[in-house]
């Protein structure tokens, strides 16, 4: 019975560290799913961004169209509280 256990341990063996060293792989794989950027994620990141992007262009083009009507508004004014002309 000794001859066989001693037979059998190398493959015991092997299958042992098969075993051992392909469930490492697999926790090694599940903690990089778990700490690392998905590509789905990646993706919905982008289509966000560029959601907002197009947002913020055009909130600065209406800000700068607000900027020139007010300097057009405050021309107005300053032209109407101008002395008159002696002719």
């Amino acid at each position: 019975m000794s001859l066989l256990v001693v037979a059998d341990c190398p493959t015991d063996c092997a299958r042992i560290l098969k075993h051992a060293n392909l469930e490492k792989k697999l926790k090694r794989a599940e903690y990089e799913n778990e700490h690392s950027i998905l590509g789905d994620n990646v993706g919905l990141a982008i289509s966000q961004s560029l959601g907002i992007i197009g947002s913020l262009q055009h909130a600065v083009k209406r800000s700068g169209e607000m900027i020139s009507h007010a300097a057009s508004v405050e021309r107005i004014l300053k032209y109407t509280n101008l002395p008159q002309e002696v002719s």
